[in-house]
């Protein structure tokens, strides 16, 4: 027969196994928020960047197509008005305006490109947001339940707990290399 001394010294080993399991788990997961975290402040930082970008750049696109536009009005209404008294004068106006017309159509487009180059770099770094937004709050709860499984010593919530940790972990590692579920998704189908 064993002791009943024997028992509790058994349990009592199992439990601080147990929890010991528990400590690690969650030191290492906290250790991984933390890194998360701070790089998804980078993140945050290259997003609020990228859409400053991409307002500036439609600011300039516009401002410059309504003077594109004021030259083309002006160019109409001198033709509109142009004699013989006064053609040469009106036929040197229109063509410089008309060089500016050029050059605006040119610089538009080059606007256009690197607008539209910051809108795919504001959507990306969104969807890498997103994702460590997702692989934070998944662990966050895996760490609640870490701790009550550790009071409860509740094996089935320690196992709940795991997987939510490893889910937290995938969407991290997922946001940092700028993997996102649509990306995923569409790869797999």
């Amino acid at each position: 027969m064993t002791d009943i001394s024997d028992v509790i010294e058994e349990t009592a080993r199992e439990r601080d196994s147990f929890n010991g399991r528990i400590a690690v788990l969650v030191a290492v997961l906290s250790a991984f928020l933390a890194i998360g975290n701070f790089y998804s402040g980078n993140v945050d930082d290259q997003k609020r960047n990228a859409q400053i970008k991409v307002i500036d750049t439609w600011a300039q696109y516009q401002a410059k197509r309504q003077r594109q536009f004021l030259l083309q009005n002006m160019t109409a209404n001198a033709e509109a008005l142009r004699n013989d008294a006064n053609s040469a004068g009106i036929d040197k106006a229109i063509a410089a305006w008309q060089g500016d017309i050029d050059r605006y159509k040119g610089e538009l487009e080059e606007l256009s490109k690197s607008a539209k180059a910051a809108e795919t770099e504001f959507a990306a770094a969104s969807d890498r947001s997103d994702m460590l937004g997702l692989s934070s709050a998944i662990a966050t709860v895996a760490l609640a339940l870490f701790a009550i499984s550790a009071l409860t010593r509740k094996r089935a919530l320690f196992g709940i707990a795991a997987a939510l940790a490893v889910a937290g972990f995938a969407f991290g590692v997922a946001g940092y290399f700028g993997w996102t579920l649509s990306a995923l998704s569409s790869a797999s189908g």
